[in-house]
């Protein structure tokens, strides 16, 4: 009896072959490492790009803001008001970085005030930055009071009326830095201003700038001026405020180093009263170290710091002085 045992499958063999499917799995396995190598190759690349963009924008955000300052520096020197103006910046802003170009416009909303535009460009890139800025009188000339030493615990008291702007430095006396270390060191040299024999250093947050009290007060008018006065002035300038046409001091109070109390009926500015022709609230208050008080009405508030940074200093008769006539 023949025990062998034979299978048939319609007359033909069954085959199988792993070594194939093993072909089939490696081809898939490279294409898919393929495509993500291509897809991460397609992602660096695109973080490069986009870093080197976010460079660019930065840099020429840099310098736009630096052709703002180079405009707003050359703008302080000139004298009046603003005018429409454009300025080439290419020199300015290469200087700064190669290849880099720019311009700034001026455009006047007010004889004091104007927008101005800054435009940079660095490689392909670029980024504009825009103020409207205003001009404010930092001369001793253009102020009812010019201060620069100031008098600690001095103050005004009773029926002063201070018409037009107030500036007060609080510098101290001015004095020779032999050492270089910022303060002034017993034995360096100084101008004694008041002729006391003392130096008077420069007023601290603690220091009292300016007093107001009684019915003492700053005002942004000629109000309660004697006509014997006010006829022999010119008129004011007049400006426009709450839609009214109203005459203006663009009376502002700038202190740089100490403070300001208002006590009594001391006031900076008063309350605003429609229907008549003058402006009775100030411009504005820049006071680093605070103002004391509630008799504040400004278009600012009271609580903005100096704004002057060094750009207003006080004349002294030892300054250096050139002729315009001979030089």
């Amino acid at each position: 009896m023949n025990n062998s045992h034979w299978s048939k499958f319609n007359g033909s063999k069954k085959i199988t072959s792993e070594s194939g499917a093993a072909l089939v799995i490696a081809l898939m396995v490279l294409f898919v490492v393929a495509g993500l190598s291509f897809a991460y190759i397609a992602l660096t690349t695109n973080s490069l790009v986009r870093v080197d963009r976010q460079e660019r924008n930065m840099v020429a955000s840099a310098l736009a803001e630096a052709g703002l300052d180079y405009v707003m520096d050359q703008e302080k020197s000139l004298p009046g008001g603003f005018i429409s103006k454009s300025y080439d910046l290419n020199s300015v802003l290469s200087g700064l970085m190669s290849g880099a170009t720019g311009s700034a416009t001026i455009t006047p909303i007010s004889g004091s005030m104007a927008k101005i535009r800054a435009t940079a460009v660095y490689r392909n890139e670029s980024e504009s930055v825009e103020i409207v800025a205003q001009t404010s009188s930092a001369g001793p000339w253009e102020a009812a009071i010019f201060a620069g030493v100031g008098q600690s615990g001095g103050g005004i008291n009773g029926n002063v009326k201070v018409a037009g702007s107030v500036v007060i430095l609080g510098d101290g006396e001015s004095y020779t830095d032999t050492n270089g270390n910022g303060v002034r060191d017993a034995g360096e040299p100084y101008v004694d201003i008041d002729a006391d024999g003392a130096y008077d250093p420069p007023l601290t947050s603690s220091d009292t700038a300016m007093a107001l009290g009684g019915t003492a007060g700053v005002q942004n008018n000629y109000a309660g001026m004697p006509i014997e006065l006010s006829s022999r002035i010119p008129a004011l300038g007049t400006v426009t405020y709450g839609g009214e046409t109203v005459q203006s001091l663009n009376a502002k109070v700038h202190v740089k180093r100490g403070g300001v109390s208002l006590s009594g009926s001391g006031t900076i500015g008063s309350e605003n009263q429609t229907g008549n022709t003058i402006k009775e609230t100030v411009d504005g208050v820049y006071v680093t170290d605070g103002v004391t008080g509630s008799g504040v009405n400004s278009d600012n508030g009271s609580s903005n710091p100096y704004d002057l940074a060094d750009d207003a200093t006080f004349p002294y008769l030892s300054d250096p002085y050139t002729d315009t006539a001979t030089g």
